[in-house]
C-alpha cells in the first residue's frame, strides 16, 4: 500500500513538481493535522487514484511498503477531499498518538514530545527526508498553531500564535522543527481553581466561627441570667431573714 501512495504521489510530482502546506493546530490535549499537496492544476491532481487511504499509524504505514504483507488497519485512516489542484488530507490526533503520525514520519524519522518541568518540548529530528524520497518537491511550508505561550521555536517566521517553517531544497539537510510550549497558562489555571477552593473553604470557616460566637454569647448571657436570678433570690432570702 505505501508501495501504491508512492508512486501516485511520484505521478504528481514529476509532472511540473509541487508544494506540500503542513498545518497542525495544537489545542489542550487535541493536536489537528492537515496536510495540503498542491500541484499546478486540477488534472495533475485528479490523476491520483480516488481509493488510496493511508493510515494515521506510521507503523501500519510501513507495513504497506513490504509487497509480502498487508497492513491491519489497526489504526484510523486520513480523512481526504480533492478541491480544484489541491489534495487535503487530515486527521485529529490527541498528544500519545501524534507520536505516530505517518504523514510526520514521511518527512522526519525522529519526533519527540515530552513534558519537562512547566513545558512542552516538540522536536523533529535534523534532516527532512522527504525531499529525497519525493525528486520533485519543491517546498514544504508547516504552520504549528498553538493555544499558549511558546518560550522558544526555530521557526522562520511567526504570525499571532502560528510559527512557520520553510523547508526548500536548500536546506532540507539541516531544517528540525524544535518548538517548546509554555505549560505556565495550565498551571495557573489550575492554581486559580484552587485558591477560589481555598476561599470558599475558609469562608465556610468563618461562617462557621462567627456562628460558634453567637452561640458563646448566648450561652454566656444564659448564664450571666441565671446567675442574676440566683443572686437576687439569696439576696431576697436573706432579706427575709433579717426581718
Amino acid at each position: 500500500m505505501k508501495k501504491n501512495i508512492l508512486i501516485i504521489l511520484v505521478i504528481i510530482l514529476f509532472t511540473t513538481g509541487c508544494n506540500c502546506e503542513y498545518n497542525l493546530t495544537i489545542h489542550e490535549n487535541e493536536f489537528r493535522e492537515e496536510i495540503n499537496i498542491i500541484a499546478e492544476n486540477q488534472e495533475e491532481i485528479t490523476d491520483i487514484n480516488y481509493n488510496w487511504k493511508m493510515p494515521t499509524d506510521k507503523e501500519e504505514y510501513n507495513i504497506g511498503g513490504d509487497m509480502e504483507t498487508k497492513p491491519n488497519y489497526k489504526s484510523d485512516l486520513y480523512e481526504y477531499k480533492i478541491n480544484n489542484n489541491i489534495l487535503t488530507f487530515n486527521y485529529n490526533f490527541n498528544k500519545t498518538k501524534y507520536k505516530n503520525s505517518s504523514a510526520v514520519s514521511e518527512c522526519y524519522d525522529r519526533l519527540t514530545i515530552e513534558n519537562y518541568k512547566n513545558t512542552l518540548i516538540i522536536s523533529t529530528g535534523v534532516k527532512a527526508n522527504c525531499f529525497e524520497k519525493q525528486p520533485q518537491l519543491n517546498r514544504v511550508t508547516v504552520n504549528i498553531t498553538v493555544d499558549r505561550e511558546v518560550t522558544f521555536s526555530n521557526s522562520d517566521e511567526i504570525n499571532g500564535k502560528t510559527y512557520t517553517w520553510y523547508i526548500t531544497r536548500n536546506n532540507y539537510n539541516k531544517k528540525p522543527i524544535n518548538l517548546t510550549l509554555s505549560n505556565k497558562e495550565k498551571t495557573e489555571e489550575l492554581k486559580k481553581e484552587l485558591e477560589e477552593k481555598n476561599n470558599i473553604e475558609n469562608k465556610n470557616i468563618e461562617n462557621k466561627t462567627d456562628y460558634s460566637l453567637y452561640i458563646f454569647a448566648a450561652i454566656l448571657l444564659l448564664a450571666m441570667l441565671i446567675v442574676y436570678f440566683l443572686f437576687n433570690k439569696m439576696k431576697n432570702k436573706n432579706n427575709q431573714m433579717d426581718d
